[in-house]
């Protein structure tokens, strides 16, 4: 399956049931939904149950759930933001606001933590303010990805992605173009050698070009993804 299918699958089938009315008990973090997503992402990469979630999210290029979840609880802020006065939801939307620990002012805490407390007296339109939030939100969730991928406080010789970095630095898909042309560079150099440069070849290559050769290549012929 085409990973465009397959992700239009997932965004039109699952993802709806996921965020079902998250917009307002999206503030808070289900672990729940990431593993969905996460066994979602393995599917389709014909990856292991022990595969780094990190590694498989990366590869697909697909944001987290919470940062989809404040997205659709930042949507519904702005929308109710903009209605007009006299409307029964403004109506109870501002009585809310006197309360201790109310969504309006779990809403702010999350506005200001993601630098975005200045879309409230914007005067743009709410599709505009979301477009900003949303791309601000990403951003934040590659950025933690990234810091994610290269922790190694943890370990002396680096963490369980070492390696995995060191091909890949931001997460973004790649499946189509990049990996898969790696690896279609990489056989046509190893079958023009002869079989005494193929020993010499495969003794001087580096391991992790080795071991990504062989992941992509299993990767592709279990999966079948047509490119």
């Amino acid at each position: 399956m085409d990973f465009d299918i397959y992700e239009k699958l997932y965004e039109n089938l699952v993802q709806p049931v996921l965020l079902y009315g998250s917009s307002i008990w999206g503030i808070s973090e289900h672990k729940q939904l990431e593993t969905v997503q996460n066994r979602a992402c393995r599917y389709f990469l014909g990856a292991f149950k022990n595969s780094t979630n990190l590694a498989v999210r990366g590869d697909m290029g697909w944001t987290t759930v919470k940062t989809k979840q404040n997205i659709e609880v930042m949507r519904l802020f702005f929308k109710l933001s903009n209605l007009e006065d006299d409307r029964i939801v403004r109506t109870i939307h501002e009585t809310s606001k006197t309360k201790q620990r109310s969504w309006h002012s779990r809403v702010l805490a999350l506005l200001r933590k993601s630098e975005l407390n200045f879309l409230i007296n914007l005067n743009i339109t709410t599709k505009q303010k979301l477009r900003m939030a949303q791309d601000k939100l990403t951003a934040i969730d590659q950025e933690k990805w990234l810091i994610d991928v290269f922790d190694d406080k943890n370990s002396v010789n680096g963490n369980k992605l070492r390696t995995f970095r060191r091909f890949k630095n931001n997460c973004k898909t790649n499946i189509k173009k990049e990996l898969f042309n790696y690896i279609n560079a990489l056989n046509n150099t190893f079958n023009a050698f002869n079989s005494d440069e193929k020993f010499d070849f495969i003794m001087n290559c580096d391991h992790a070009q080795v071991l990504l050769a062989k992941t992509l290549h299993l990767m592709f012929k279990r999966r079948k993804i047509n490119l």
